[in-house]
């Protein structure tokens, strides 16, 4: 699955569908506002994989992130390994 990421964006094309992971970047903060996946996709990772590119993304550009979706926030619990990116 390609990701594709542009300002704000990041998503994944899913033949007439797309999955989006929606954020915008305050300061140094990237506020992930939305996460969503059509539903005969759901429970594959994807949005997991969107979540990932985006902390990928974050630490390229020096930014911490600001769940501010219920996804992203179960997300940060169940791999707590990862929640040093978080804004404190």
């Amino acid at each position: 699955m390609k990701i594709e990421h542009r300002e704000g964006e990041f998503s994944i094309n899913l033949g007439r569908e797309k999955a989006v992971l929606l954020y915008d970047t305050v300061d140094k903060t990237m506020v992930i506002h939305h996460t969503y996946t059509p539903t005969e996709f759901r429970g594959k990772g994807i949005a997991a994989k969107l979540v990932e590119e985006s902390i990928k993304f974050a630490k390229q550009k020096g930014l911490k992130i600001k769940p501010a979706c219920s996804y992203v926030e179960n997300y940060f619990e169940k791999n707590p390994k990862r929640k040093n990116i978080l804004v404190d």
